[in-house]
């Protein structure tokens, strides 16, 4: 009975577990009409990496969004900072998805 249960379990925890991977998938996933501001509108409060045309890379959780700018925050490294960052200066926007 016991082996059973358990049995049921897990297999009710691996199908779960499928279905919310495979929908978190499908979240990241940019549409064509996207821009880099309404991807990062959909990521707040989510860790995001900046790639900017200076070449530079920013880390951090993306915090307000505004007209013409993003504020990162938390940043990885200095974490007692934020950044404001210029849409039109960033390259791209990497993602961890797991």
């Amino acid at each position: 009975m016991k082996r059973t249960l358990f049995a049921c379990l897990c297999i009710s925890l691996y199908a779960f577990s499928a279905t919310n991977y495979a929908a978190e998938t499908v979240k990241t996933a940019p549409s064509t009409q996207d821009t880099v501001k309404s991807y990062l509108m959909q990521k707040t409060k989510k860790a995001v990496t900046l790639h900017l045309v200076s070449g530079k890379t920013l880390s951090g959780t993306v915090g307000t969004i505004g007209q013409h700018l993003v504020q990162l925050k938390s940043l990885t490294g200095k974490e007692f900072y934020d950044a404001l960052v210029p849409f039109d200066k960033i390259e791209a926007v990497e993602v961890r998805n797991r």
